[in-house]
C-alpha cells in the first residue's frame, strides 16, 4: 500500500515519461473530456489534490488549460465546484502571470 494519496502515487511509481503521458492522456480523455458531469467533477477533484502536491511549473504544463476549460464547463455544478475549491481564474493567473491581478 502506497503511503501517498492517490495522483502522487501515481507519478511516482510510473516507469518513465510514456506511461506518465498515457495516464495523463487518459485522465484527460475519460475525465477532462468525459461526456458525464460526474466524470469531469471528479477531474476536478483530482486536479485540486494535484495543485496542492506539485510544483506550479507541473501544473502549468500539465492541468493548467484543462482546469480553466473547467471554468466554463456548461454544467453549473462544474463551475461551482471548481471556484468552491479555491482555484478561480484570477488565482490561476496570479500563480502564471504575476502583476496581472490587482
Amino acid at each position: 500500500m502506497c503511503p501517498c494519496p492517490g495522483p502522487p502515487c501515481v507519478r511516482r511509481h510510473s516507469r518513465g515519461d510514456r506511461q506518465r503521458a498515457e495516464i495523463f492522456l487518459r485522465l484527460v480523455r475519460e475525465f477532462a473530456r468525459g461526456r458525464s458531469f460526474v466524470q469531469r467533477a471528479a477531474f476536478a477533484d483530482v486536479c485540486f489534490s494535484i495543485v496542492k502536491r506539485f510544483s506550479s511549473r507541473f501544473i502549468k504544463d500539465w492541468f493548467f488549460d484543462l482546469i480553466l476549460d473547467l471554468l466554463y464547463d456548461p454544467v453549473p455544478n462544474i463551475r461551482l465546484q471548481v471556484r468552491k475549491q479555491g482555484v478561480g481564474a484570477l488565482s490561476l493567473l496570479a500563480i502564471f502571470m504575476p502583476g496581472t491581478t490587482s
